[in-house]
């Protein structure tokens, strides 16, 4: 996760330059304190969850859709409500010179819908005992971060943004695929998980 991060930072600075980089830095930066703020209490009790139910699947399954949904219900109106004041909010914590980081602060809040398979994916794979499900993901993830983002990046930040975006998604899809495989947790009912607090 730190080297895609890094990768995604490298090629943003080589092409668009430090200050453009400073402004999607200060972007993800919000997002990561919303992050430990509203999703890490509840994503870091998920493993030990989970890992007790490895001998009841259903009884795993069940418990990844409530925190999937409890998650959706805790984070979806945080990271859109900060979305919706990212302008004023960016002023007056940064300052008006940052201005230029509250489309994208808009735009990476929009990662959340993807966040309730993302982050409940790990301890779900590490409970059903397929971390190498994991180790595939990651070294998929630090060759197409590379792709997604050299193509976003020839459209500036907000390129760059819409290419994290994209890529959320892509990592989802692929989750979703891994989780009816070895967990038996269809995607429908994910998404039925997910539609309310959506």
């Amino acid at each position: 996760g730190i080297v895609n991060a890094r990768i995604a930072d490298g090629i943003t600075g080589a092409f668009l330059g430090a200050s453009d980089l400073g402004l999607l830095r200060l972007a993800w930066r919000f997002y990561d304190l919303g992050a430990q703020i509203v999703v890490t209490p509840i994503s870091s009790v998920a493993l030990s969850s989970f890992s007790r139910l490895r001998e009841d699947l259903e009884a795993l399954r069940r418990a990844y859709l409530r925190m999937t949904q409890l998650l959706g219900l805790v984070a979806f109106p945080a990271f859109f409500g900060l979305g919706a004041v990212a302008h004023t909010f960016i002023q007056v914590i940064v300052g008006p010179k940052w201005a230029g980081a509250a489309p994208l602060l808009q735009m990476v809040a929009l990662i959340i819908l993807t966040g309730g398979v993302n982050y409940f994916f790990a301890p779900t794979m590490i409970a059903v005992g397929r971390s190498d499900i994991m180790m595939r993901q990651s070294l998929v993830q630090l060759v197409m971060t590379s792709v997604f983002v050299l193509f976003g990046v020839q459209f500036g930040l907000r390129g760059v943004m819409a290419a994290h975006i994209a890529w959320s998604g892509v990592i989802a899809t692929y989750n979703m695929i891994a989780l009816r495989a070895h967990a038996g947790i269809a995607p429908r009912r994910i998404f039925a998980a997910l539609a309310p607090p959506a």
